[in-house]
């Protein structure tokens, strides 16, 4: 018992060291990108190069790139990662006092599903800004007679799935250690 305690004191130390470096590096980071929206080399996409897939444009003019859109999901994602750390550290709290299925079970569940639901907000808002981006594009300009169309597809990255399964699966397993702790305390 002693040597969870140990563990998840060291944890909770690494947790809050990485959430606060994370957090004000982030912010600060943000805080530039979104003071520097205004330059031109920020408002137009590389100069006039897009890169799509394995093939590379050069445009006789730079192309808008909604770069608010993805100032956004960046303070988003952001925002994200400090819930996820601060809902881990609630897993930690009651192990480091050695009861670790003393309420743990809610909060795995909770980060389960932030886990699942955050990914997936944030896959959809990345696809969403590509899409807004191509539209931006006049392909037309630049498409010659043997295009016959040209498609944006939906690419979601499912790998968030089976982290966020095992945080749920993981919260039964603790839920069902409350259980046996509560009726271990009540025969005693």
């Amino acid at each position: 018992m002693e040597s969870l305690r140990k563990t998840a004191r060291v944890l909770d130390v690494v947790a809050r060291i990485a959430f606060w470096v994370t957090m004000v590096v982030g912010a600060l980071l943000l805080l530039l990108w979104a003071l520097n929206l205004r330059d031109p080399f920020f408002t137009s996409y590389m100069g006039g190069l897009l890169m799509a897939g394995n093939l590379n444009f050069t445009l006789a003019e730079p192309v808008n790139f909604p770069w608010g859109a993805m100032l956004v999901l960046a303070a988003l994602e952001l925002a994200v990662y400090g819930c996820t750390v601060q809902i881990f550290r609630r897993v930690l709290r009651p192990m480091k006092e050695g009861r670790p299925f003393d309420g743990a079970a809610r909060q795995l569940r909770r980060l389960a599903w932030v886990t699942l639901a955050a990914n997936l907000v944030l896959s959809l808002g990345e696809y969403f800004v590509q899409l807004r981006f191509y539209r931006g594009l006049d392909l037309r300009v630049f498409l010659s007679e043997r295009v016959l169309s040209c498609a944006s597809q939906v690419h979601l990255d499912l790998g968030f799935l089976g982290p966020g399964i095992f945080l749920l699966l993981l919260s039964f397993v603790f839920h069902y250690g409350e259980e046996l702790q509560r009726q271990a305390d009540e025969t005693l």
